[in-house]
């Protein structure tokens, strides 16, 4: 039995139909492992340098090879395990250089984006409609039938960001786990739980961002489990209105530049300590070692070691400050702390005892000014445009962004806190570095505290003299309309410029004169005849308007608000109305040509 429902695929115009386009699913797993490996070839090259130049040559290059892999992996956030201490047990080494991790975050971003151009993927990918293909076809073929359907033998790809990134993540971590395995014997090896923990999240974390902020995307599609629990309905609505807000980018963006100032106050006070130190420092180094290849490898360390400096610095302008050692503490209003070895940036640390000193009481400063500036992109937020009260947010909802960027540059201080410190030991080496609760408290505090006054005071000053603008009076005799109410009564209702364009759009002379260009336009197909109500049996001509479509009596046109059994009502829209008047009428389905 032929099916006329569903007709049958149309073969192509120009031939057989184009092949399915498949996923680059390997190239993607590929983009991983080369990633990978070339941050771990970096690694390597660099530490057989140091090997090669250096009069102790130790385990041999296999002992190199395996500090380098030992390196990688700290960088992604691993601990390490030395073992054959002088106690004879073994020591945990957990402070990860973050210079360190800036060439493998690099790489994967790098990795990130190309999988996603070498797989079309870029675009705004949420605001398409998946059902539909490049050419218009509602069911996804790659050239669309008249009907929407795919031609014979094609099928659409099914790819989006987050399988090419996921694919991109497998490649990286299955180079990571074979560094793990390598790795897990020796005088210095990895925690192969913390290696477990730290590796994904590192490469989620990078490959997110890759998605997120690569040019030539505005949107990253979240994941749909994560789509999925915004839409049930147990979600508390302010929360779902709060993740799916559209100031939620202006707020993440004050929260970042409050990040991005407290980081460079922190620069600010390092390279001030070094520049102050500039002897202690310099005297640091043949303490340590007198070879050039010793000389080199400190070097390098105290460099890859500066952003983690940086970190302290920003904790001690909080005021929680830094620990180095157990018992110990490095703040704006104490210091304390045990006798520590030579290296070039513990020389640049502040002399013990130290008080509360005017220059201290200056480091209240950095805080505050992020905290400033935080308010300043809330309130640019909140009141976009100068002296346009109608477009501004109110100040409750000025409180909250500031309250959300607050606990946004909070949450970031913390983790780098706690990412930038840890332990190089037992006993009194069991704490380095700033603690990560403090220090996010400390940068929530002051940008909240700072910020939200600051937030609305930017906010009342950018719409000042400025007032709610009030609609312009309608005209005589089309100011109001009346509506009939559910209790049959009358309430009139002003009628904006919108409101009474779409009055005049849906009256019955409008509504005639598209009847009569779709007739002219149909070619005869429509039947000559006039609507009901207009007969000369109607009494409408009469002039009685109480017929089921009136016409004009005396040139006026009829209220199509009238009450009545068959009133029409001008706001509802007829099935299958043509557009405007501005825009023309348009055929019918089966015009003449």
């Amino acid at each position: 039995m032929p099916n006329s429902t569903y007709p049958s695929p149309t073969p192509h115009l120009d031939g057989p139909a184009a092949p399915r386009h498949r996923p680059p699913v390997g190239a993607w797993l590929a983009g991983g492992v080369v990633a990978a490996a070339l941050g771990l070839g970096v690694f390597a090259v660099a530490v057989l340098l140091l090997w090669i130049s250096t009069p102790y040559p130790g385990d041999g290059p296999g002992g190199a090879l395996h500090i380098a892999a030992d390196l990688w992996l700290a960088a992604h956030g691993a601990d390490l395990v030395r073992d054959r201490t002088l106690a004879g047990g073994t020591a945990p080494m957990e402070i990860t250089p973050l210079l360190f991790s800036a060439l493998p975050a690099w790489l994967l971003y790098r990795a990130g984006r190309h999988a996603l151009e070498d797989g079309g993927l870029y675009g705004d990918v949420e605001d398409e409609d998946p059902s539909e293909g490049p050419y218009g076809g509602p069911y996804g073929g790659p050239y669309g039938g008249p009907y929407g359907g795919p031609y014979e033998g094609e099928a659409p790809a099914e790819a989006d960001p987050v399988h090419a990134l996921g694919w991109l993540v497998a490649g990286y971590l299955l180079v990571a786990g074979v560094a793990v395995a390598y790795t897990a014997n020796g005088p210095l090896r990895v925690d192969i739980l913390s290696a477990a923990v730290c590796l994904p999240l590192f490469t989620a974390a990078v490959a997110a961002c890759a998605g997120r902020f690569a040019p030539g995307r505005s949107a990253f599609p979240a994941p749909r489990t994560l789509r999925r629990l915004l839409a049930a309905e147990r979600v508390p609505a302010s929360l779902r209105r709060a993740v799916t807000s559209p100031h939620l980018p202006g707020v993440l963006r004050a929260a970042r530049a409050a990040v991005v100032l407290l980081l460079a106050g922190g620069a600010l006070l390092t390279l001030l300590a070094l520049m102050c130190h500039a002897g202690a420092v310099w005297r640091a180094f043949p303490q340590l070692t007198g070879a050039v290849a010793g000389n080199a490898a400190v070097l390098l360390l105290t460099v890859a070691l500066l952003p983690n400096a940086v970190v302290w610095a920003t904790s001690y302008g909080l005021g929680p400050g830094f620990a180095l050692g157990t018992g110990s503490a490095v703040g704006p209003l104490a210091t304390d702390y045990p006798q520590l070895p030579h290296f070039p940036l513990l020389a640049a640390l502040p002399a013990e005892g130290t008080g509360a000193t005017p220059l201290t009481w200056a480091l209240g400063a950095l805080p505050a000014a992020a905290g400033l500036t935080m308010g300043w992109r809330v309130a640019r937020t909140a009141a976009p445009v100068r002296g346009r009260r109608d477009l501004a947010r109110s100040r409750r909802h000025t409180l909250a962004a500031a309250g959300l960027a607050a606990c946004a540059c909070g949450a970031v201080m913390a983790l780098l806190a706690g990412f930038s410190g840890g332990a190089l030991g037992n006993g009194d080496l069991a704490r380095f570095g700033p603690s990560w609760w403090q220090t996010g408290a400390a940068a929530l505090g002051w940008t909240a505290l700072v910020g939200a006054p600051a937030a609305l005071l930017v906010r009342a000053w950018r719409l000042r003299g400025g007032a709610a603008p009030v609609a312009p009076p309608p005209p005589a005799g089309a100011g109001a309309v009346a509506a009939v109410p559910a209790s049959g009564g009358l309430s009139v209702t002003a009628v904006t410029a919108g409101e009474r364009e779409d009055a005049e759009w849906y009256s019955t002379a409008s509504r005639r004169t598209r009847w009569a260009a779709l007739k002219a336009a149909s070619g005869g197909l429509m039947p000559d005849f006039e609507p009901v109500g207009t007969g000369k049996d109607t009494g409408s001509r009469a002039g009685t308007g109480t017929g089921e479509d009136a016409e004009a009596v005396d040139g006026h046109e009829p209220d199509p608000h009238a009450q009545g059994p068959h009133a029409q009502d001008p706001y509802e829209p007829l099935p299958d109305t043509p557009p405007p008047p501005g825009d023309g009428p348009r055929p019918g389905p089966y015009d003449r040509t």
